[in-house]
């Protein structure tokens, strides 16, 4: 990424093929972007793009830029036969591998309601042993499932509440990291005259 006069390089393709780094520009005229590139040897990329699957610069308020992550999901759920599964062995798979995939996501914007409800829904499939347009009765409302098993539930958590805490440790680090870069760049850009008390930035964000 290049940006007041930084230059970052993204690895990209496969190594054995020579150009894998991409060069990109923000606001920097095209003709400077490529004349670095070529120095560079790498290619000019064009941003939004796709890196560990997200979608970098891409506005993730929209459900459509989430795609990657409910694929990824019902990817893994078309593997596993969740009929050959007992109820424990599907909590466990729901806990180890399905919890994990948005967690990178997660800790970096605010999934859109209609996210959420689609990777719960698959959750809530996965477990009850629905596949395609077959439909099951579910015995147990889905909150008291995903309730601590202190409180008599499975202890699978709510995505919602995982999204919203993993947003909030930022607001955690900001407060108690004294000497990193990525805080200085904040508040070199919103300021600092609320201190160190608050984020700066909108009450209601929707991304890190």
């Amino acid at each position: 990424m290049m940006s007041s006069g930084c230059v970052e390089r993204l690895d990209e393709g496969n190594p054995d093929e020579g150009a894998v780094m991409s060069l990109m520009g923000t606001n920097v005229p095209d003709r400077d972007v490529q004349i670095l590139a070529n120095l560079a040897r790498c290619r000019v990329g064009y941003i939004p793009f796709s890196y560990l699957v997200l979608v970098v610069g891409a506005n993730m308020n929209l459900a459509k830029n989430w795609k990657p992550v409910i694929d990824s999901f019902e990817a893994r759920l078309s593997v596993w036969k969740a009929k050959k599964l007992s109820i424990g062995g599907r909590v466990v798979l729901i806990q180890s591998v399905l919890d994990s995939l948005p967690v990178y996501f997660f800790s970096l914007f605010k999934a859109p309601y209609k996210v959420i409800n689609i990777l719960e829904k698959n959750r809530r499939n996965f477990l009850w042993g629905c596949s395609g347009e077959s439909r099951k009765i579910n015995r147990v409302s889905w909150e008291k499932i995903c309730a601590a098993k202190s409180d008599w539930g499975l202890g699978l958590g709510s995505l919602k509440v995982l999204n919203i805490s993993l947003l909030t440790k930022w607001w955690w680090r900001f407060n108690t990291d004294a000497c990193f870069f990525w805080k200085a760049v904040i508040l070199n850009i919103h300021g600092n005259s609320h201190g160190a008390a608050l984020i700066p930035g909108r009450r209601n964000f929707t991304s890190v």
